[in-house]
């Protein structure tokens, strides 16, 4: 089979997962997941041997061999392929049965295509259904450099699985692997090598291991994703790079096709470009040039570009005092600095061995209607910057150091209102028609746990089609979202409209910056399930939310599960999935209420998995001359809250316990009201 498919000097790493104490699945007979790879990578090492494979194991007998070590045999070994043999087993049931193949998130054609060269023959000749090759994160994939895949080639939980070994299936296996990389190599295997960066030359060295040729049509060099003209003689690619560009890091790959369509990995390397500072730009505001002021200035190389990002800058005054700087340059070569002086001063800069300076004016005297101040976080004297600043109409944003200024006009205004996702809004009374310096502190909801965490929402089904359940999910998750941005976090639905979208591409998404994956959909049982991948983390995050749920749906059953699901395996971060009763058809989109409750106790469950603990039950009941009142609308600390059902009652989770004011709303007319919160407390607000 395949004599001549395999190119001389190749050589191959077959990893036989776990051994050892790490036993993997297990049969209903008791065979070991261990033991079944090693024969099964035995077999294969025999056959490619004999086809003058260079073949090595990362195990060869019962132990264990840490992962970090496996990827570092196959690069000692300069490898060309790396497959890892596994046999599934599904804590879910034992009666799922299937081939799978799993290939790098990395950008890895040649991975790609043995996977799916796998996945044909497994699904023509193995007997099992074969599930399309998806992306896969684990460590021996993604810390290869080489053409790596996995395999799972069943499942050994399967009440058949002794019967199908004992008729042979794991030779079939073999037989079939074996094919597959022969398969594979017909259609050459192309290499990159040497690719080096010296100055601004570009140069990789090509070669295809079974002589097929390359042509230069099949060479894609980028820089920052836009194609460069290049040079291609002796199977030598070089390329001069561009030096009329930005300061700061960038991006040359590099793919290469031969005349079979088979590639290489794209292959990326970093291009710094760093010139000193040779002029600068220095603007202020307020432009009408009023004490303090905050200075803006730009350095500039030779070529008029903005230095790149990170840059150190000092600034010094002649005279007067620095409120507060950047300490480096952002993305635009620019810092920023908050100055107090007299009426004028001379600004020195100096970055890398340039050096410069400008003269500043002031007005000598604060007109009316002219403020400015800092906005800190209550819990640490942080500076808050882009806090929201707005009076008489007139807006502006906290910057460096969290200063800020808002000039009137000369109008005269008695309060200046301050907004900043994931705080409390505060209103400052001034005292004087110019008042300086004012140091205003924002109080940050739910102790800032969500401050700055991305949160990623799925409400979308690993396989199946999108059905009306799915847009119940979305638009629970819609409310979700709403209620995390306004505690500081950014939310993320997987899919905007709700369409589908292949698992293995939500995951890369998530896997590029979330700190949070929620999984949210409705089915068929009676109760709520909470299914979580089998580590510490994953079920003390299923243990929480289902604590928060027993609080909000007392009467609804719950199961916790572990979950093989495709997502769950593959993320890093927190994540859960959560499937909630299927409604009955006639309320599936109609009953709103529903919805915003489990939005809100979804969110609840979210505070207690990022570390806050003020999580108790309390019900306000709100009333009027007596008698409950429906369809108040109410917030706390600018945080809004469910509306009252005809009970008048309203059933929270996340204040704390003390006194607040809380806002109320009914049929337009705006009230506030002291409450005295204690937990597991009803208390009743009259309204009138």
């Amino acid at each position: 089979m395949h004599p001549m498919a395999f190119p001389p000097g190749l050589r191959i790493v077959l990893d036989p997962g776990h051994g050892g104490d790490s036993v993997g699945a297990c049969t209903p007979k008791g065979l070991y997941e261990k033991d079944i790879n090693l024969k099964v990578c035995l077999g294969l090492k025999t056959r490619l041997e004999a086809a003058g494979v260079q073949v090595l194991l990362t195990r060869d007998g019962d132990f264990d061999v840490e992962l970090s070590e496996r990827v570092l045999k196959a690069k000692e070994f300069g490898a060309h392929i790396f497959l890892s043999i596994h046999h599934n087993g599904s804590p879910e049931g034992s009666s799922v049965n299937c081939s799978e193949f799993y290939f790098p998130f990395l950008d890895s054609p040649p991975s790609f295509d043995l996977a799916w060269e796998l996945y044909d023959v497994f699904s023509k000749e193995f007997g099992l259904p074969a599930k399309k090759p998806l992306q896969a994160r684990y460590y021996v994939l993604r810390e290869n450099a080489m053409v790596s895949v996995l395999t799972e080639a069943f499942y050994l939980t399967s009440p058949d699985s002794d019967r199908l070994i004992e008729q042979g299936l794991l030779d079939k296996e073999v037989n079939i692997i074996f094919k597959a990389l022969g398969n594979f190599f017909e259609r050459g295997y192309v290499l990159l090598k040497n690719v080096t960066i010296k100055g601004t030359r570009f140069m990789a060295e090509v070669v295809d291991l079974k002589g097929e040729r390359i042509l230069s049509q099949g060479i894609s060099l980028l820089f920052d994703g836009k194609p460069i003209p290049f040079e291609f003689k002796r199977n030598i690619v070089s390329a001069r790079l561009p030096l009329f560009v930005n300061n700061g890091k960038h991006v040359v790959s590099l793919r290469v096709f031969n005349e079979l369509g088979r590639s290489t990995n794209r292959v990326k390397r970093i291009f710094s470009i760093s010139r000193p500072p040779a002029t600068f730009a220095l603007s202020s505001f307020p432009r009408t040039g009023r004490n303090p002021l905050m200075l803006s200035i730009t350095l500039k190389d030779e070529y008029g570009f903005p230095i790149g990002p990170g840059e150190k800058v000092e600034v010094r005054l002649e005279s007067g005092e620095i409120l507060a700087k950047d300490d480096v340059t952002n993305v635009d070569g620019e810092v920023r600095v908050v100055a107090k002086f007299g009426e004028s001063t001379k600004v020195h800069i100096s970055s890398r061995g340039f050096e410069g300076f400008a003269q500043v004016e002031v007005e000598k005297y604060q007109p009316e209607g002219y403020y400015w101040g800092k906005i800190v976080d209550s819990t640490n004297n942080l500076p808050i910057v882009n806090a929201e600043i707005e009076s008489m109409g007139r807006r502006t944003f906290s910057s460096v150091g969290g200063y800020f200024f808002i000039d009137l006009k000369g109008t005269k205004a008695e309060e200046i209102f301050i907004r900043k996702m994931g705080y409390a809004p505060t209103v400052y009374k001034l005292r004087e028609n110019s008042e300086v310096n004012i140091r205003i502190t924002l109080d940050p909801l739910f102790e800032g746990v969500l401050h700055n965490k991305k949160i990623l929402l799925d409400p979308l089904p690993l396989y199946e089609p999108v059905d009306e359940k799915t847009h119940r999910a979305y638009h629970v998750l819609e409310i979700l979202a709403g209620l995390i941005q306004r505690a500081g976090g950014t939310a993320k639905l997987v899919s905007e409209k709700g369409e589908y979208i292949p698992p293995n591409l939500r995951v890369a998404d998530a896997l590029d910056d979330s700190d949070f994956y929620l999984i949210f959909n409705f089915g068929e049982t009676a109760e709520i399930q909470f299914s979580y991948y089998q580590d510490g983390e994953g079920e003390r995050v299923a243990s929480e939310f289902s604590n928060i749920m027993k609080l909000v749906f007392p009467d609804t059953k719950r199961e916790l599960k572990a979950s093989s699901d495709y997502r769950l395996i593959n993320l890093p971060n927190k994540r859960i999935s959560v499937v909630y009763p299927r409604p009955s058809k006639s309320r599936m989109f109609f009953d709103a209420t529903e919805n915003i409750r489990i939005a809100y106790s979804l969110f609840s469950a979210i505070l207690r998995s990022f570390g806050y603990e003020e999580i108790s039950p309390v019900t306000f009941t709100f009333t009027g001359q007596e008698r409950p009142m429906e369809g108040v609308y109410w917030s706390w600390n600018g945080f809004p809250g469910l509306p009252s059902d005809s009970k008048g009652e309203v059933f929270v989770l996340y204040i704390p316990p003390g006194s607040h004011t809380i806002k109320c709303s009914f049929k337009g007319e705006e009230l506030v009201k002291e409450v005295s919160v204690k937990r597991d407390k009803k208390i009743v607000v009259e309204l009138y």
